[in-house]
């Protein structure tokens, strides 16, 4: 999220993210306000708060390509060459299943052993630019009725260069949008910032997170049980994330299996908003895919007109291995 929804999520702790998603690299956990319903007409806006403009595969690609060609051509950031799959490729008789519903704590599916052995890998990279596209399951709503929005079956996390490394979007909706950057610094794949956007009823909550120098979800041959902590804080809330190493997973990506390194993320949110977010993410072991994240988010946030209550439930798995440009 690397591609990481938002993740280490934020509004969800998304350690899938290392440089792909990181798409939760952050919890953001959803600081939302239901001033415009309350002081509004109610009808509408329950109308209006059960849409989600959902983005197409088509229409990202479209924006990426279009910001790409308008864009200087930036400094070439590392990335995967093409060619290669990824760390470990073999061909596979069967296909991965979908993703399942998100879990506190995922454990290994049957096909996919987890592995107490750290293989040994390629150095930690960044994901080439591009839109990786996913298949989705879960939705995100508040504790208002028709405030339920269900996420497409396929997203997208988009790839671009920038500053000392790149960074991931995901957008599942118009009104939802989560980017993190992330780069390469010492041998690992580190969280700079974090940023959401999520908009309810008219009213859009905004974040941006600054992560500490040790933010990162990928180390290069860690060991399963391996563990460390680090913090991402906006101008009035603080995200505090434990990650842990659970082991080294296969996983099928369209017939190609691929070696994934499974780190589980708990993320507390304290400040203006409070929740929990916890997210597990498998990446490839270079770092620089996210090839599976599950995870969910609990969120309140206390105001002038009472307390709102956000929960998000997810689960994403990449489709194909490269990016479409």
């Amino acid at each position: 999220m690397q591609i990481v929804r938002s993740t280490l999520g934020t509004t969800r702790a998304r350690a899938d993210r290392f440089s792909f998603a990181h798409r939760r690299a952050v919890a953001v956990l959803g600081a939302l306000t239901i001033l415009g319903l309350l002081l509004g007409d109610v009808a509408a806006a329950l109308a209006v708060g059960a849409r989600g403009t959902p983005v197409s595969v088509n229409s990202a690609l479209a924006q990426y390509r279009a910001r790409a060609k308008a864009a200087p051509s930036p400094a070439p950031a590392a990335t995967v060459p093409a060619s290669a799959a990824a760390a470990v490729t073999t061909p596979a008789a069967t296909t991965a299943s979908s993703p399942g519903a998100p879990a506190r704590r995922a454990s290994a599916s049957p096909h996919a052993p987890v592995s107490a052995a750290a293989p040994a890998g390629p150095e930690p990279t960044l994901a080439a630019p591009g839109v990786y596209v996913y298949a989705t399951e879960g939705y995100e709503k508040l504790n208002v009725p028709n405030s339920r929005r269900d996420f497409p079956s396929q997203t997208t996390i988009t790839v671009e260069n920038q500053g000392c490394g790149v960074v991931e979007t995901w957008k599942p909706f118009a009104e939802h949008s989560e980017a993190t950057q992330v780069c390469v610094t010492a041998g690992t794949v580190r969280v700079v910032s974090y940023e959401q956007s999520v908009t309810y009823y008219g009213n859009t909550d905004h974040k941006v997170f600054a992560c500490d120098p040790d933010a990162h979800f990928f180390l290069a041959e860690a060991k399963p049980g391996q563990s460390w902590r680090f913090s991402c804080s906006s101008s009035d809330a603080t995200a505090n994330q434990t990650a842990s190493v659970i082991g080294y997973e296969p996983i099928t990506i369209a017939g190609t299996t691929v070696n994934t390194i499974h780190v589980h993320v708990d993320v507390a949110l304290t400040g203006t908003s409070q929740g929990t977010s916890p997210a597990d993410y498998w990446f490839t072991t270079d770092g620089s895919r996210l090839v599976k994240n599950t995870g969910s988010v609990d969120s309140t946030q206390s105001g002038p007109f009472g307390t709102v209550h956000y929960n998000e439930v997810y689960a994403l798995q990449l489709v194909s291995l490269q990016p479409q440009r």
